[in-house]
């Protein structure tokens, strides 16, 4: 690969970036002011539970998923078992957010 081709896609990947993140503040400046700060608050709440969750959910499995797969050994056999153990996850987070639904509800809503 020659040199004017790397720095042409980093200039294309940096422009992307900077764009799409006007875009997002922009965004979220458009939605503060149309739909008000009690259910903005809220909504900012949800995020970051998501994200959270999101967060201890992967805990590198991600990662190391992605390196043995690229590896070439058992391709399938490290997908499966990277999708049985997140679902595990995810259904186990999904029934204790069920469980305590009121306690997030009471959380969120306002007073």
């Amino acid at each position: 690969m020659k040199m004017n081709t790397i720095k042409r896609h980093g200039i294309i990947a940096l422009s992307l970036k900077i764009f799409l993140f006007c875009l997002n503040f922009l965004k979220m400046m458009y939605f503060s002011h149309t739909i008000g700060p009690t259910i903005l608050g809220s909504f900012f709440i949800f995020l970051s539970l998501f994200y959270m969750i999101a967060l201890a959910g992967d805990g590198g499995l991600r990662n190391a998923t992605a390196k043995k797969i690229s590896e070439g050994e058992d391709k399938n056999e490290f997908f499966s078992i990277h999708l049985i153990i997140h679902s595990i996850f995810m259904v186990t987070v999904i029934g204790i957010l069920f469980l305590y639904r009121d306690l997030f509800k009471n959380l969120i809503t306002p007073q």
